[in-house]
């Protein structure tokens, strides 16, 4: 039985400074820059990515990326833009491997969006349509892939525009 209470007590003891430790450890989506290309730079090395396409929404700048170890795993992720302090990236989506895909998007600052991104097969395609029953979209095609932001969920199509 004291042996019991011994080992309780030292797994205690190591899930509280694991907790310690590990929020008190450089948070990276918390670390502001100069400059917008450095708080770029260090979210590619972070996502082990390489950036695709940048767009400016609402004070932020969206980056989609692909994955240095599989090109064909793409992301997005943001840097927040603050006057006062700087520039600070955010990763913002989970990755994913599909030809198109909507998600939702939340903005540190409590703001939900939906954002469609994708790629394209053909490399002469320079913009696709995403059309669905109650809307269409023109959107550039920019090294093979393509994003919009804020845009209704519906189900879209994606139509090659060459």
């Amino acid at each position: 039985m004291k042996n019991l209470r011994y080992l309780y007590i030292l797994l205690l003891t190591i899930a509280v400074s694991v907790t310690i430790f590990g929020c008190h450890s450089s948070n990276s989506s918390h670390q502001w820059f100069r400059t917008i290309d450095d708080a770029i730079a260090f979210g590619m090395e972070q996502e082990e990515s390489e950036m695709l396409i940048e767009l400016d929404y609402d004070r932020h700048r969206f980056i989609l990326f692909h994955s240095n170890d599989d090109p064909g795993i793409i992301g997005v992720g943001n840097v927040v833009v603050d006057p006062e302090q700087g520039y600070r990236w955010n990763k913002g989506a989970a990755s994913f491997d599909h030809h198109m895909a909507m998600f939702e998007y939340t903005l540190a600052n409590g703001k939900v969006f939906n954002i469609v991104a994708g790629r394209v097969s053909d490399s002469s395609i320079n913009q696709v349509r995403l059309q669905s029953l109650r809307a269409n979209y023109t959107v550039d095609v920019h090294k093979g892939h393509f994003i919009k932001i804020d845009i209704p969920s519906e189900n879209y199509q994606v139509i090659p525009i060459k």
